[in-house]
């Protein structure tokens, strides 16, 4: 889960956001936690460099997580994130399509997930994937935040 850590840590530094109202410390120090099975999954992504064929290098992570709140058949995608060095790849796309067929094989038939409206590439991403806006279904405090779904 070390490996798990570190790209959820970079995926915060990027974003430059605080995210201690979502315990992000306890999430990180119980990884798998809610990502894991029955009812989450979390993947990681890794590349073999050119130079290092043998070493796998980690470039995405995706993760779900059940929103037993809103409904039984109800989750949520978390932390998807493509290092610098991957992106336009499709990655980012394959990451979803991923969580995204996980989720229909824990019997989801809904996706949420929230994000920033400045994370442009990412939000084109989301609606590429079917992803539409939809009411808001948590307490994320900040002011730029917009909230998808789809149907699984």
């Amino acid at each position: 889960m070390e490996t798990a850590r570190t790209l959820i840590r970079c995926y915060l530094e990027e974003r430059r956001i605080d995210l201690c109202f979502q315990g992000i410390e306890e999430e990180l120090a119980g990884l798998p936690g809610a990502y894991g099975p029955p009812r989450g999954a979390l993947f990681i992504a890794e590349r073999r460099a050119v130079d290092d064929a043998d070493k796998p290098h980690p470039v995405g992570i995706v993760a779900l997580r059940a929103l037993p709140s809103i409904g039984p058949g109800v989750c949520e995608m978390k932390r998807l994130y493509v290092a610098p060095a991957a992106r336009g790849t499709g990655l980012g796309r394959r990451l979803v399509e991923t969580i995204i067929e996980a989720a229909r094989r824990c019997g989801y038939r809904t996706m949420k997930l929230d994000t920033l409206a400045r994370l442009k590439a990412a939000n084109a991403l989301y609606a590429r994937c079917g992803f539409r806006p939809c009411p808001r279904y948590n307490d994320n405090p900040y002011p730029d935040v917009l909230y998808f779904a789809r149907d699984l």
